[in-house]
């Protein structure tokens, strides 16, 4: 599987200014049997304070390990349904101010 292929979810459109999760691999390709994190950065926004997103993946592929926070005042939330290849995940700072805006928040690995 080509990893770079499934980078974002974003709309295509330039002008479109909607906040989006961007997922960004540290590997270009994936072989079986090797991990694969995604940095999960938040674009077009400046003032979320959290984000609630359902990353699709094909469970006859991919296992879901784990996360990583990138900041240690966030909570986050996970829900796997590895059947279906769905992971939920709810990210949110606690305390006072927002998430990192262009900057990795989180990372999961597969």
């Amino acid at each position: 599987m080509n990893a770079a292929r499934t980078t974002n979810i974003q709309s295509d459109t330039e002008t479109d200014l909607e906040p989006f999760v961007k997922l960004t691999p540290n590997v270009d390709g994936v072989i079986p049997g090797q991990a694969i994190e995604l940095q999960v950065s938040l674009e077009n926004d400046t003032t979320a304070a959290g984000v609630d997103f359902t990353l699709p993946y094909d469970p006859a592929r991919f296992t879901y390990i784990g996360y990583t926070k990138n900041n240690a005042q966030q909570a986050v939330t996970v829900s796997n349904d590895d059947t279906a290849g769905k992971l939920r995940l709810l990210a949110a700072r606690t305390g006072s101010g927002t998430l990192s805006v262009g900057a990795p928040f989180l990372t999961t690995i597969f």
